[in-house]
């Protein structure tokens, strides 16, 4: 029986053998390669730290730039809303000015023919109104 299960014992012994093996291998091929890529993350981590600061400088930048670019402009085109506004303001202005010229001459108008009318209409009538002795009956 020894025979029989020495072979099979010997054969399990090398492949267990075989395994370790190839465990030790494994770990010392991840091992090594965990170290290779612990050094590529600290590469890619001073990259990206070097990327940050460079990104803060150019937020920084921008920051000027947008500042200077509100200087040259966004300040100009709220002084031109104000002159739009004030524009507008004239025009009415110029507008009010015509409609009382127009109301001025038109009380002139009235001023004189107003009173010439009432005349007119007064000695239009058929009555006897200014005669010597004049009646108000109708």
């Amino acid at each position: 029986m020894n025979r029989i299960i020495s072979p099979h014992q010997r054969l399990l012994r090398e492949q267990k053998n075989g395994i370790e093996d190839m465990l030790r291998s494994s770990a010392r091929l991840i091992y090594g390669k965990s170290y290779e890529v612990e050094l590529e993350f600290r590469e890619a981590a001073k990259c990206l730290k070097n990327l940050a600061t460079s990104l803060q400088n150019i937020d920084a930048s921008m920051e000027f730039y947008q500042r200077d670019i509100e200087r040259i402009l966004a300040n100009p085109t709220s002084n031109l809303n104000d002159v739009v506004y004030k524009r507008v303001a004239i025009q009415d202005a110029c507008y009010s000015l015509q409609l009382n010229m127009s109301l001025w001459r038109l009380s002139w108008v009235t001023f004189i023919f107003l009173p010439l009318t009432f005349i007119a209409t007064l000695f239009g009538m058929n009555v006897d109104l200014l005669s010597d002795n004049p009646s108000f009956k109708w």
